[in-house]
Order: C-alpha cells, then sequence, then structure tokens
C-alpha cells in the first residue's frame, strides 16, 4: 500500500493525465466512498509489467477468441479479468522483425531486421546480423527506471558480431539484466524432426555438390585406367577426399545444427549445449517462479517468451494425446497450463493486483507446418493467410490481452486496430519513461484506450511488410466507421487456390512467388474480417477516393524512412565458425551444467500441479477469483480542454485584395508577375566538368570568357552555386528532378559513381518528374541539345525507357551518353579503366601458367598431354580476345549521335560535335521563336578529351584545357547571338552553370586537362569539399531582373526546378519531397536571404558535409563528416585514382566533425575547434539535428547504379547496322556555323 503523495508524484509521471484529472478522480474516488487502494496500482508506486508472448500461435487457437475444442482456460481467465484486444497486429508475419518492432516500437524496416533476399529471420546463432546495438528497448528504458528486467525464453535477435563472446546483439545488452534460455530459436532440427527448418535444405545442397565431385572423380578415374586421359592420379584422388567430406557433412549436418543452435544461456553462460528439449518447460517455470520472488519488493519487468508452440512442438509426456488436436493441441494446452502457472506465482506472491500482465503472439499460425495429413501449425479462424503472408490478417492478426486488476474493466472488447509496437509507448508510460525523441517511434500509447479514454485507436494508419517490401496498408476511416485494407502484393497459392504455399516453409516475399494488384486489391474489414470480397469501382463508389488516401499515406510514411544497414542479408545471415557460441572443444560442443536436482521435483514431473492429465475436468479446473480480484474499478477521466473556433475573415477583408493589386501594380516588384504572364523562353545552358575559377566574371584573368561575362554583366551572379553531387550522372538528375540524386536512385551505394555504358539497364526512373514534363505539359516546346548521360534502355535497345523523350523534352539531339577518352582514338581508356587492368593481369597470369606448363611438358616434369596445353591456351587466347575486343568497342557503343530516337551516327565524329551542336541549337530557336520553348543546351566542353577545333587550338594560355574553355565561350557567344536575332533576348529567361566543379586529376603529358577552382578546395568527385560542387550560377533577364548584380546566398542547381515550373504557371509536385526552392524572390530581391538553411553534400549513398545558413547569425557554417584521404598525402587531389572514393580506406571519417566558418573561411583552410570557436557545439547540436530530420525523409528506391544495372548488356545496346560492327553516318559533313 503506497501513501497519497507516492500517488501524486505518480500522476506526474504517467504524463498523459493532467493535473485537473487527478483532481476529478480523487474526489471521485472520496465521494463514492472508494479506499484509495482501489487507485493505487495507477497512481501510486509503478506496477510491475509481465508481458508474455507465445510463437506462432494462431490466434483462432485460444477459446476466447473463438476456439471450442482446445481447451486454454488461463488464457481466457486472463481475458475475462481483462480486456481483450479484437484487431491486435503484429508489424510482421515471421519471428525475428516482429519481435524486433515489439521491442522497440518501431517498424523493422527503421532498424534494419527485415531483409531482401529472402532470409527473414537470423539463420544461425553464429550470424553477425541482430539487434543493432543503437536501437531502444523498452527494457533498456525501464531498467534506467530503476526496474528489474528479466527475459525468460527465446530470443532470436542475433548474438555476436566480431567474436564468440562479444555478445553484442545480447539480451543483456539491450536492457535485460537477467536472461535465461535461447539465444536462438526452437526448430525442428532441434529434435531431428521430419520437419526441418535447415536441416533438409543444406543436406540437398551438400548431396548436389557430391555427386558433382564424385562424378568428376570417377570420370578421371576411367580416364586413367582405359587411358584416354594422360593425367596423374593427384586430381582424382583428391576430387575422391573431397566427395567423401561432402558425404561425410551431408549425414552430419543434422547433430552439427543441434550443436550450433540448439543451446541455452543463463546471462552470458552456456549451460547447456545440445539443449534437453523435454526439460525445457519446467526449467522455464522454474526460472519464472525466481525472478518473481527475487523482484517482488521492486517494480519489474518480466519478458516470458514461450517457445511453445514453435515446432517441434515438444510436449511433456503428462499432456500427449489429451487434446482433440494431435500434437498441436497438446502443445496449445501445455502452453495454456504454463500461462496458469506463471499467474498462480503472481497470486503466491500477492503481486497480482501490481502487475499488469499482457498476452500475444508474435505473429499468425503456420499453415504450411504439416506433414503428411498432420498439422502442426496453428489455425488463424476466419482470417485468411497464416505465418509468412505479410499482408493478409491471418499471418498478423494475434491475441491481445491485457489485465491490470482494479485499474482496468474486465471483461472489456476493444475492437479498434491496436500493434504489438504499442507495447513500447504503453509499458515505458508506465514506469515513469520518457519514449525516444530522437527517433521515429511507431507505436502508440494504449493506456487511453485500454482505461476507456479515448473511444479510437490512435492509429489511423498501419503498414504490413514482407521483408522489405510494402505489401498492404490499412486505413482506420474514423468517421465512417470504415476500417480499409489496401492490398499492393499477395503470395501466390501453390498449389493455386490452397490458400498457402505448401512446399516451402513460409510464403516469398517478392519475385514471381507473388502478385503485384494494378490497381491494389480493396477490402473493407469492418464488414468482410476475413478478405473474401474484394472491392470494385463499381461495388464500391469510395474506391478511388480510398486508394489515393493511402496511396498518400504511404509517401507520407516513406518520407519517415532512412537507409539502414539490413541484419538479415547477405553474410550477415550466415554461418560463421569464429562466432559460434560453444562450451567445449569446437566443433564438438557439448556441456551440460544443469543439474535436475536444483528444480523441485513437481516441476520436473508436473506431479505437483494436482489431478492427472487424464482427468480432464480435474485438470482444467480453474480456481475461483478472490476477493482480492473483485476490487471496484475506478477509471480516471481527462479533463476536456475548451475547443478553439477560428473565425471566418470578413466579407470586406475580401476587397481588399483590389487595393492589394493596384498597390502592386504601382511597385517594381510586379515585373516578374507582369513578364511571366506570356510564359518566358527558358533557355539552360550546362557545361561539362568546368571549373568555378575558369571564368572570367569568376576572378579568371587569363582566360578568355567574353560572352559569359557579358551574360554576367547584363543578370544576376551567383556567388554560392551549388551542386547537389560532384559527378555528372547524379549532379544532372537532380538538376533535372529539383531533388536530391538518392531519392530517385540516381546516386551510387559503392562502387560505380555514374553510368558506364549505353547498353547498361540503369538510368532516370520513368516515376520521376522532370521540369521539362512539366513545361511539356504547360504548352512549351521542350528541346535537349548535347548530352544527356541518364541511361537509354531497360529491356531491350529499343525501348528507350531513360531516354529524354520519355522524360518531357519533345525534341533530342545529342549523345545519349558522355564524353570520354574512348571516343578519341589514340587517348587512354577511361570507361572501367581498373577493370580492363585486372582482367589483363589475369590474361597475364594466365599465359604464365600456360607457359609453366608447357616448360614441364618439354623437361618432362609435369606428365600432360600437348593437346591440354594447346587447348588451355586457346581457351586463355578466347577469354583474352572476348575483354580485350569488347572494350575496344567502347568508342563504337558508347560515342553515339541521337536525333529523338534513331541514331544518326555510329561513332561519332568529335570534330565535327561543336558545329553541330551549335547549328541544332540556332534551328531550334529558330522553329520554336514564335512559341514559348525551354531549350536545354548541355554541352559536352570541357569533359575529356577536350576535343577542339583546329580554329582555337592554341589560342590560350593554359593548353589544350583553356583552348577548350574558349571555344565553350564562343559557342555561347552565338547562342546568344541566335536569340539577339530573332529578338528574343529580353523574352527569354536565361541561366548557365556547369555540372560539378572541375576535375583536378585530368592530367597527362600535354598537361593538366581539368579545370580550376579558384580559391576552393578539391574538385570533382569530391562530396564535401567546396571545389567539387560550387559551380557557377548566371541568371539573365532584361528588364525584369537587375543588371549586374551579385547574390552571395546560398543557391542550388535543384533550385532550377521549381523556378522554371513557377515561371512557366505549372505547379511543383506535391507527392514527393522537392529540395530546391524557387529563385525568383531572391533574383527579384524580393527576399534577402535563400529560402535554404541547410544543404546536404552526399559522395554516394555517404553524407560527406552539411552546411547550415545561420541568417540570424550572418554566418555560413559547414560540418564535414568525411573527407577524401588525398594521395600523395597532401597533395590535394587523389591522382592514383582518377576521382577520390566515398568511403572506406580511401576517406577520412571525422569524430568530432571538422567545422568550418565560410563567411570568413570560403576555402576551408582552417578548421575550427571549441577553443577557437564558442559556438562550436551549438553548431554541430544544431546540424547534427537538421541531418537527422533530412533523414527521416528518405525512402529506399531502387538502386539505378547497382552492378547489375550499370554493367554492359548486349541486347540493350543501341546499334544502326550490324551488331557488334555498328557504323552508321546519315548526319553528312556541315560546315561549321
Amino acid at each position: 500500500m503506497t501513501d497519497w503523495s507516492s500517488s501524486t508524484t505518480h500522476w506526474h509521471s504517467l504524463g498523459s493525465l493532467s493535473f485537473r484529472s487527478w483532481l476529478a478522480v480523487t474526489a471521485a474516488v472520496f465521494l463514492l466512498g472508494v479506499r484509495p487502494s482501489a487507485c493505487s496500482d495507477l497512481s501510486g508506486s509503478r506496477p510491475n509489467i509481465l508481458l508474455l508472448m507465445a510463437d506462432d500461435l494462431g490466434i483462432a487457437d485460444v477459446g476466447c477468441y473463438g476456439n471450442t475444442t482446445i481447451r486454454t482456460p488461463n488464457i481466457d481467465r486472463l481475458a475475462a479479468e481483462g480486456v481483450r484486444l479484437t484487431q491486435h497486429l503484429a508489424a510482421a508475419s515471421v519471428c525475428t522483425p516482429s519481435r524486433a518492432a515489439f521491442l522497440t516500437g518501431r517498424y523493422p524496416i527503421r532498424s534494419g531486421m527485415v531483409s531482401s533476399n529472402g532470409y527473414r529471420v537470423l539463420q544461425w546463432t553464429a550470424a553477425s546480423g541482430g539487434f543493432p546495438t543503437n536501437e531502444t528497448t523498452f527494457a533498456k528504458i525501464l531498467q534506467d527506471k530503476g526496474y528489474a528486467t528479466g527475459l525468460i525464453g527465446k530470443w532470436h535477435l542475433g548474438l555476436n558480431c566480431k567474436s564468440s563472446d562479444d555478445h553484442c546483439h545480447h539480451p543483456l545488452h539491450h536492457g535485460f539484466d537477467h536472461f535465461y534460455g535461447m539465444p536462438f530459436t526452437l526448430m525442428g532440427d532441434c529434435a531431428q524432426w521430419d520437419v526441418s527448418e535447415k536441416r533438409a535444405g543444406l543436406e540437398r545442397k551438400l548431396n548436389f555438390c557430391f555427386h558433382l565431385v564424385a562424378f568428376a572423380a570417377l570420370t578421371l578415374t576411367a580416364g586413367k585406367l582405359t587411358r584416354l586421359l594422360s593425367v596423374s592420379w593427384m586430381p582424382a584422388i583428391w576430387l575422391t577426399i573431397v566427395a567423401i567430406l561432402l558425404l561425410t557433412t551431408s549425414y552430419s549436418v543434422g547433430p552439427l545444427i543441434v550443436h550450433a543452435d540448439c543451446f541455452l544461456m543463463r546471462n552470458h553462460s552456456i549451460t547447456e549445449q545440445p539443449m534437453h528439449l523435454q526439460r525445457t518447460t519446467p526449467r522455464f517455470l522454474q526460472e519464472v517462479s525466481s525472478f518473481v520472488r527475487r523482484n517482488k519488493q521492486r517494480p519489474f519487468l518480466l519478458f516470458v517468451s514461450f517457445l511453445h508452440v514453435h515446432t517441434p512442438l515438444v510436449t511433456t509426456e503428462k499432456f500427449l494425446g489429451t487434446s482433440h488436436h494431435g500434437l498441436y493441441g497438446d502443445n496449445v494446452e501445455e502452453m495454456d497450463w504454463m500461462v496458469g502457472r506463471v499467474l498462480d506465482f503472481l497470486d503466491t506472491e500477492g503481486l497480482t493486483n501490481r502487475t499488469l500482465v499482457y498476452f500475444t503472439s508474435d505473429h499468425g499460425g503456420s499453415v504450411e507446418s504439416q506433414l503428411g495429413n498432420n498439422q502442426y501449425g496453428g489455425w488463424n479462424g476466419i482470417y485468411q493467410g497464416g505465418k509468412g503472408m505479410g499482408g493478409l490478417e491471418g499471418g498478423i492478426r494475434v491475441p491481445g490481452i491485457v489485465r491490470w486488476p482494479g485499474v482496468l474493466s474486465a471483461g472489456r472488447v476493444i475492437q479498434e486496430p491496436t500493434s504489438l509496437m504499442d507495447v513500447f509507448p504503453t509499458v515505458v508510460q508506465l514506469a515513469g519513461g520518457q519514449v525516444p525523441q530522437d527517433r521515429v517511434i511507431d507505436g502508440r500509447d494504449l493506456l487511453p484506450l485500454l482505461l476507456g479514454q479515448v473511444q479510437h485507436s490512435d492509429h489511423e494508419f498501419l503498414l504490413h511488410y514482407c521483408e522489405s517490401f510494402l505489401h498492404a496498408v490499412r486505413w482506420h476511416q474514423r468517421d465512417r466507421g470504415a476500417i480499409w485494407k489496401v492490398h499492393y502484393v499477395t503470395p501466390r497459392f501453390h498449389p493455386d487456390g490452397a490458400g498457402a504455399c505448401y512446399g516451402n516453409m513460409v510464403c516469398p516475399c517478392s519475385g514471381d512467388r507473388v502478385i503485384h494488384h494494378e490497381p491494389p486489391l480493396l477490402f473493407d474489414l469492418s464488414r468482410d474480417p476475413s478478405e473474401a470480397h474484394a472491392l470494385t469501382p463499381a461495388t464500391e463508389p469510395l474506391f478511388y477516393e480510398v486508394l489515393e488516401r493511402v496511396a498518400q499515406a504511404v509517401k507520407e510514411h516513406r518520407r519517415t524512412l532512412s537507409p539502414v544497414p539490413l541484419q538479415l542479408d547477405g553474410l550477415d545471415n550466415s554461418w560463421k565458425p569464429w562466432l559460434q557460441p560453444c562450451c567445449g572443444p569446437f566443433p564438438l560442443c557439448w556441456c551440460d551444467q544443469e543439474s535436475d536436482s536444483q528444480y523441485p521435483e513437481g516441476l520436473m514431473g508436473l506431479e505437483q500441479e494436482g489431478p492427472h492429465p487424464a482427468d480432464p475436468a480435474a485438470l482444467w479446473a480453474v480456481r475461483a477469483p478472490s476477493a482480492q480480484d473483485k476490487v471496484q474499478r475506478v477509471q480516471p477521466a481527462l479533463a476536456m480542454e475548451p475547443r478553439v473556433h477560428r473565425k471566418r475573415a470578413a466579407p470586406a477583408a475580401r476587397n481588399s485584395l483590389s487595393v492589394l493589386l493596384i498597390v502592386c501594380l504601382l511597385l517594381r516588384t510586379c515585373e516578374l508577375k507582369a513578364a511571366s504572364a506570356f510564359k518566358p523562353n527558358i533557355l539552360l545552358i550546362m557545361a561539362d566538368d568546368l571549373g568555378i575559377g575558369d571564368l572570367g566574371c569568376y576572378g579568371n584573368d587569363t582566360l578568355r570568357t567574353p560572352n559569359i561575362d557579358r551574360l554576367a554583366e547584363e543578370g544576376v551572379r551567383l556567388t554560392q552555386n551549388l551542386a547537389a553531387a560532384p559527378l555528372c550522372t547524379p549532379s544532372r538528375a537532380a538538376f533535372l528532378t529539383g531533388r536530391h540524386s538518392f531519392r530517385s536512385g540516381m546516386e551510387a551505394t559503392d562502387g560505380y559513381r555514374v553510368l558506364q555504358w549505353n547498353a547498361g539497364s540503369g538510368g532516370l526512373p520513368e516515376n520521376e518528374t522532370t521540369f521539362a514534363r512539366i513545361l511539356q505539359r504547360e504548352g512549351y516546346a521542350t528541346g535537349l541539345i548535347g548530352k544527356w548521360h541518364q541511361g537509354v534502355n531497360c529491356e531491350t535497345r529499343t525501348d528507350h525507357c531513360h531516354h529524354p523523350l520519355n522524360h518531357g523534352f519533345d525534341y533530342f539531339y545529342g549523345m545519349p551518353f558522355t564524353l570520354v577518352n574512348d571516343c578519341h582514338p589514340g587517348r587512354l581508356p577511361e570507361v572501367d579503366a581498373a577493370l580492363r587492368a585486372q582482367l589483363g593481369h589475369y590474361t597475364q597470369l594466365m599465359v604464365l601458367g600456360i607457359l609453366t606448363l608447357a616448360a614441364g611438358r618439354t623437361c618432362g616434369f609435369i606428365s600432360v598431354s600437348w593437346k591440354a596445353v594447346t587447348g588451355l591456351a586457346c581457351l586463355v587466347f578466347l577469354f583474352f580476345v572476348s575483354w580485350y575486343s569488347s572494350f575496344g568497342f567502347v568508342g563504337r557503343w558508347n560515342c553515339i549521335l541521337m536525333r529523338n530516337h534513331d541514331i544518326t551516327e555510329q561513332p561519332m565524329v568529335l570534330e565535327r560535335m561543336a558545329s553541330r551542336l551549335l547549328k541544332e541549337a540556332i534551328s531550334y530557336i529558330e522553329r520554336n521563336k514564335d512559341r514559348p520553348f525551354l531549350l536545354f543546351v548541355s554541352l559536352l566542353h570541357v569533359h575529356t578529351p577536350l576535343v577542339t577545333t583546329k580554329e582555337f587550338l592554341g589560342k590560350s594560355q593554359h593548353g589544350l584545357y583553356g583552348d577548350n574553355v574558349e571555344e565553350m565561350d564562343w559557342l555561347i557567344g552565338r547562342i546568344l547571338n541566335a536569340l539577339e536575332e530573332h529578338g528574343l533576348t529580353n523574352t527569354t529567361f536565361t541561366y548557365f552553370t556547369s555540372d560539378h566543379g572541375g576535375h583536378l586529376e585530368a592530367r597527362s603529358e600535354l598537361g593538366q586537362l581539368g579545370g580550376w577552382n579558384g580559391i576552393y578546395r578539391g574538385g570533382k568527385g569530391m562530396g564535401g569539399w567546396e571545389g567539387g560542387i560550387r559551380v557557377p550560377g548566371i541568371v539573365r533577364w532584361p528588364g525584369v531582373l537587375p543588371a549586374g548584380r551579385v547574390i552571395q546566398e546560398p543557391t542550388s542547381l535543384m533550385d532550377v526546378f521549381p523556378t522554371v515550373v513557377q515561371l512557366a504557371g505549372g505547379q511543383v509536385p506535391q507527392d514527393r519531397v522537392m529540395d530546391g526552392h524557387s529563385l525568383l524572390p531572391l533574383l527579384q530581391g524580393d527576399d534577402e536571404h535563400s529560402a535554404h538553411d541547410f544543404l546536404f553534400h552526399y559522395c554516394g549513398k555517404y553524407l560527406h558535409a552539411a552546411r547550415w545558413h545561420d541568417k540570424g547569425g550572418g554566418r555560413l557554417w559547414k560540418v564535414h563528416y568525411m573527407t577524401p584521404r588525398f594521395h600523395p598525402e597532401g597533395a590535394g587531389a587523389c591522382y592514383s585514382r582518377g576521382v577520390c572514393p566515398c568511403s572506406g580506406d580511401g576517406v577520412t571519417q571525422h569524430s568530432p566533425p571538422l567545422l568550418f566558418d565560410l563567411s570568413r573561411d570560403p576555402s576551408e583552410a582552417r578548421p575550427l575547434s571549441p577553443g577557437t570557436e564558442p559556438l562550436y557545439q551549438a553548431v554541430i547540436a544544431t546540424v547534427g539535428e537538421a541531418v537527422r530530420n533530412h533523414r527521416k525523409t528518405l525512402s529506399p528506391v531502387p538502386q539505378q547504379f547497382s552492378l547489375s544495372n550499370v554493367l554492359w548488356k548486349p541486347w540493350l545496346q543501341p546499334c544502326c547496322g550490324t551488331f557488334p560492327f555498328c557504323a552508321c553516318s546519315q548526319d553528312g559533313d556541315h560546315s561549321e556555323t
């Protein structure tokens, strides 16, 4: 019993009840004559928390959920004395991810506890994947609040990371101070059962390998005996040894699995390996009893994670054959008996009224668990599907029972959607803890719903994943009382219509074994809970409205996702011998430190439970409720808060619009609106690899760029204009879409950072919206002339899924790829240069091997025929020819010209490109001078190989690179002259930039072939340094924008998207995150500052730096988390690599991060420290918070630069003529314009 002062304190610890609510309840207690003890469990000392979780239990296996043939009186009693949830949902349909979500209150995709390759749960105890250490469990929070925290039973969330005893994923590293149970999971293999999870599959693979190797050994032996093969006996002997090892392993894999995965631990020590399955039930009960007794004087959290009712359904002898449903029914009834014993422990210690008890299952029953006519999995009642089926109700709808005598109403049923993730905030709230604020928590506190303070669940939407794939979403439309369920993907049952995937352990999540629904399937669960009748537009008037609302919710949800390492993928989910927990000599791990004598005889033999199970009536007799159980319940009520009503503006206020319009017309700020009313032409000019320090208007006094300088004099110059990426493909993707390139998958995860071939399948996704597409809809003529480098094809060489004409341009002339050295005969190769060097090295090694064989044969040291030597030599020659000839065709396959969908020149003649592109640009302006047009001139200058016409060769002071820059300037002058000749200068919005900074590593015997980035550190390929991302930005619109103005605010290439869309009268997409901001208020002078508070600078998928424009303080901060490691050291570039890498040993990770004040140190020469900058910690914290908020907006998307997308595919190769000798020239010669 607690006093009223402690009660008052705990009202504040609960947080969900206001002081006025407390007063109301207190008054009610005294007025009604109810003793304070009736409320003491809620408002006094913190309750104990007992969480009971079954494994693979079907919701319909329990009496209180409708089963009349399986006896579960103790679970039914729990429901009768508490609250039963009828729409209680698991966050995943298999063990590991569901339990991860339960412990963290977060979808498992947020912690990486999912896979994308079919491994849906942890496969081995000795895998390195597992529960990340940076995840916070409710156990950790309750431990910090003074609770004793225990876990007894199954864990299945990983164990080790780097060694067999580091226990990085262990329960004791996640908030539990006591653990007894299985670090893995019970499975059929633990009992050498016929229903096998792993053994059968491994045996099949090993047997297949054995047959292959044995066949090879027999073939060599037969060839040797018949003298058809002139080989020694050694290969046959070694193959025979390997075959014997494979066969032996195949026969011993079962016992090895038992020793590797089926063992018991107490805290960090292995106590039994392998475990004795028949003794686990009494041992677990004894552990529960002991934990309750040890901690009855302090608040405790006990999570009892049953091994029941997972296969192999280990059941003690006393319960075998007592149910009506075979072994599975026996196991369920034994589990119910265990639940009853646990509840009795609470009664014995007088803890019932002070303990919140919760019972559930981790997911639905396993429909596929059967052998012959025997069903070994659960029954999911009326609900379709089962374990492993991501979206179907049978796999995710689970029991949910909550009992807290004296606080929660007995026998109450709640039919609102709730989730296992809700347990996290609920128990944290009860313990007086704080839900983490630094991450997304998907669970909702159940207390208001359980107490009856609210009518509806706090979940409006719940998303149902299968691995990392979204299968279904439910929408609780409270105002209509409807619960809609939208299925995007469902499993393909086998056999067809069987309702399960028999032949597999569980249904797959992706590939050809699922069905993608377009339009999605729609069900109304409030009327059709079994999902039997899919709705259609004809049968449901709200069909499209529901789909649209759910789709919007999915987009909003995906913005909250951040990329994290997937713990269940690849090597992380493979067996590693150095991680194998083992007591005794490895691999013969064996120990038995548990003594049966320490357990009471009644627990071991189950005799103390009273009657023998042969007497069902006596066995299932349930005790009558005690007087304590009948304590009057008091439900606290929250005080009603007054609503705030907003008044409508007076009608007269609308009349002020006319006044404002008149004032606006008198101000110069309306010049933009007046000018844009007729939709200006838009000319975008982008150089390739141009350094900001290469132009006269940006400080260069040795290179002549008079036309670009004139553009700056007549317009606005941006001094902090930034590319979204330091390389071509991702930077241009961001420019076209107004979004960081990683949002569209146009950024490297690792490896290739730009598209490598015309015949790759990666490219700008079709679901991305470019500014060209929007302007095309607004009636603009849209043209692209020059470089594309955003992909061409997906599945065939003519589908052109990534082509400019599929992204809003109605005219294209230029290179679908990019200019590279391979386009110019005689230059050093550029495409896959490192791979070519590796293949050349392998060829040399093979040739050396052939020569060694030949020498050994000649000298008689090796008994091998000349035919074999000759055959191997031919194979090596074919290998060399295949890769060398493929790369020999790079220029022919990548360096092509296209007009719209047609190839006009293959390979292209570089010397004619400048004149051709200029002619096309001028022609396009002439053709469209009488209508608004968008022309994107994407120059090939000044990318290597710096092809320059003879008129400009040798004219500059900076060699070939300078010649190329000056020719580029001349080309721009000719295009600007074309506008003047047609009287379009004043009606054209012109913008000039580069896709990123100059290429410092581009050097040869001809000298420096890359650009100069002025005072800015770094260059092309360097994600965070200014030299790689600070680019020219010049905007001219005579009569609208002031001439000669300089803006020193941070702007981005991504800003061009919303700017030109606004100019054209279009609408920026609202269904996705847009990173760009319209430049018009800044250019026009309406706004003093850029709309960017923060800008993030990535290198591939890695965040290298972030900048914060502190407008109030007038400071521009730059924080570097990673920087490239220059080579040679201190050289300022990565000369040995071509471009600097984004990760690995090629970067330096800074902790704490580097901090620069760009407003005082734009060249990033002097990093600040806490000693030199008082605001250091505050800036680092502010930027860190911005990074976290930014990452919440990220969503996983298909990676366009994955190896499979980047590799050359012959069936995708654009070709005019006969493949592979593609050749044509349909343009003919053109003289320079």
